[in-house]
């Protein structure tokens, strides 16, 4: 898992942010957990990285499973916040 990260976003565009956090990641893991290399790539294939996310959030909507998704008008006066947890894609 911890070789080969991927950093996106404009958060990522600050110099030598890859190496700052692959030290720090290597400092926090155990030993057991540990691989040979920890990579972490902040500038894929040479795109901007603030652009990476807005391929990705277009990509995402062309897709058919993502209808389910959204979070409606409806629901979010409904449910308020409660609603994101059933409908998010990742545990948080």
């Amino acid at each position: 898992m911890y070789s080969c990260i991927l950093i996106i976003g404009g958060g990522a565009k600050f110099e030598n942010f890859g190496k700052w956090l692959q030290n720090r990641l290597s400092l926090q893991i155990p030993l057991a957990y540990r691989s040979d290399q920890i990579e972490v790539t902040t500038r894929p294939k040479d795109l901007d990285p603030s652009m990476t996310v807005w391929k990705g959030a277009a990509l995402m909507t062309c897709l058919e499973g993502s209808n389910e998704l959204w979070v409606s008008r409806g629901e979010w006066i409904k449910h308020g916040l409660k609603v994101l947890r059933e409908k998010c894609p990742f545990i948080w």
